[in-house]
């Protein structure tokens, strides 16, 4: 946090690797000394005395990451990015109003699932993704939300009107609650396989005609549109 508020445009998320890389947040296992990238999972330590308490923190490390910036993990849900701010809001309130020297991982864990729907609403995307979060590094809460499928899409191009080999926009817009959720791909007349993105650019194919083009959305299920 610290490195990020000094230096914006040029931090990451490892801690001391100008000397020894003590922390990985966002790899824990390529830290100096490997840490858990999950609860129990490889590099666990069962020394709860003087190891454990130093090693293990690296799951915690990357739900934090994942919570703030997003990523497809290894198991689990998609972790969808809430930012630095909100993520950092909610850890600071947990450790502020409900961390005691004697608290573990699960006092931790069922603090942040309390603060984020205090903070952003039950179900929230904040919420949803602390949820994901834990259930990424292998730490379940038990708890979950419904699919939040509130979303209607549309395509548009631009220019509407255009000649052939020429450069045209083509755009999913989506109005809805689920929006968040949502990865979109295209294909058609001159796209390579499918492109990939809420808005692609394409070049118009060079013989005249009626040319279709298709989007396709994945959310929950996937449907044409």
């Amino acid at each position: 946090m610290m490195e990020r508020e000094i230096l914006p445009n040029d931090w990451n998320w490892t801690i001391g690797e100008d000397a020894w890389l003590l922390r990985n947040m966002s790899n824990p296992e390529l830290s100096e000394v490997p840490q858990p990238r999950t609860y129990q999972g490889a590099n666990w330590s069962y020394d709860v005395v003087q190891d454990g308490p130093h090693r293990n923190n690296g799951f915690l490390n990357r739900w934090f990451f994942l919570i703030t910036d997003g990523e497809q993990g290894n198991t689990g849900p998609r972790v969808y990015p809430i930012g630095m701010q909100a993520s950092s809001n909610i850890v600071y309130r947990v450790i502020d109003d409900y961390i005691q020297p004697s608290s573990g991982f699960a006092t931790f864990r069922n603090a942040t699932l309390f603060v984020s729907n205090f903070l952003y609403g039950t179900c929230s995307h904040e919420s949803r993704q602390v949820i994901n979060a834990w259930n990424n590094v292998g730490y379940s809460t038990g708890s979950s939300c419904p699919d939040n499928c509130s979303y209607t899409i549309t395509a548009t191009a631009s220019p509407t009107s255009t000649s052939c080999n020429s450069p045209v926009s083509l755009t999913a817009n989506c109005v809805g609650s689920g929006c968040d959720y949502i990865e979109y791909s295209w294909y058609g007349p001159g796209i390579s396989g499918t492109l990939n993105g809420q808005t692609v650019n394409i070049t118009t194919p060079s013989t005249p005609g009626v040319h279709t083009y298709n989007g396709v959305y994945f959310s929950f299920v996937k449907q044409p549109f």
